[in-house]
C-alpha cells in the first residue's frame, strides 16, 4: 500500500516493490493490468492524485504501466524535494546527537547525495565533518580505510569520553568545597537605650545581618 511520505525515494522504492511482485505472476500481466493492480495499491491522498489525474485523461485512453510509474514519480519524486535532501546532507552535524543517531540521520539522506557521496572516501570525509568538535580532535589523525571503520570508531571514543565524564563525576567531592564567609553591612551607631552601654555616638558600625534583630552590635 501508498499513501504519502516525506522521502521521496521511500516512493521509488514502493515502485520497485510493486514491480517484484509482477515478477511472480504465473501467467504475464498486460501493461494496462499492471497500472490497475498499482492504482488498488494506493491509499489516502495518493489515490486522490490518480483518480484526479486519470480524471483528466481522454474517456478511451488506457494507462499502461510505464505512463503509471512516469506520473507518478513526476509527482511524488520532485526536483525540488530532491535538492531539499541534498541540502540537508550537506547542512547535517551531529550537534546533540549521539553518533548513532547522526549516523542514521547520514545514512539516510546520503541518498540524495549525488556525487557529493558517490565514493567510500567522500562518505568519510563528509561524515567526519559533521562530528563534533571533541570527537573531531580525537580522530582527525586517525588513519581509517572505510566509512563503517570511521564510525565504529567515533561509537568506540564516544563511549570512552562518556565513561571518563561519569568516572570524573563519580569522585567529585560531595558538598560545597568551602564555607561561605558571613557578610556584613555597614551602618551608622544610633543611641542605645539608658539601660543599656551604648557605644559613642557618631561612629560607625559593621553588624552582620543575622544579629540585626537583636539590636547587637560591635564597634568598628
Amino acid at each position: 500500500m501508498f499513501n504519502r511520505t516525506e522521502e521521496p525515494l521511500d516512493a521509488d522504492a514502493w515502485i520497485k516493490t510493486i514491480e517484484s511482485k509482477f515478477d511472480l505472476l504465473a501467467v504475464p500481466c498486460s501493461e494496462a493490468n499492471k497500472a490497475r493492480f498499482a492504482a488498488q495499491q494506493l491509499r489516502g491522498s495518493a489515490r486522490l492524485w490518480w483518480d484526479h489525474y486519470n480524471g483528466m485523461l481522454p474517456a478511451d485512453h488506457i494507462a499502461t504501466w510505464n505512463k503509471f510509474k512516469t506520473a507518478f514519480r513526476a509527482h511524488h519524486i520532485t526536483e525540488g524535494l530532491m535538492d531539499r535532501k541534498l541540502n540537508e546532507l550537506l547542512a547535517l552535524t551531529q550537534g546533540t546527537r549521539t553518533v548513532m543517531q547522526y549516523a542514521q540521520s547520514f545514512n539516510q539522506l546520503c541518498q540524495y547525495g549525488g556525487y557529493h557521496v558517490d565514493t567510500d572516501a567522500k562518505k568519510r570525509d563528509r561524515f567526519r565533518q559533521g562530528l563534533n568538535t571533541k570527537l573531531k580532535e580525537h580522530l582527525n589523525l586517525v588513519r581509517v580505510d572505510s566509512y563503517n571503520e570511521l564510525v565504529n570508531m567515533a561509537i568506540t571514543q564516544e563511549d570512552c569520553i562518556m565513561a571518563h565524564k561519569a568516572e570524573k563525576k563519580r569522585k567529585a567531592p560531595v558538598g560545597p568545597s568551602s564555607a561561605q564567609p558571613p557578610r556584613y553591612r555597614l551602618v551608622q551607631n544610633t543611641p542605645a537605650a539608658p539601660s543599656q552601654k551604648a557605644p559613642q555616638q557618631g561612629r560607625w558600625i559593621i553588624r552582620p545581618p543575622q544579629q540585626q534583630q537583636q539590636n547587637c552590635s560591635a564597634p568598628f
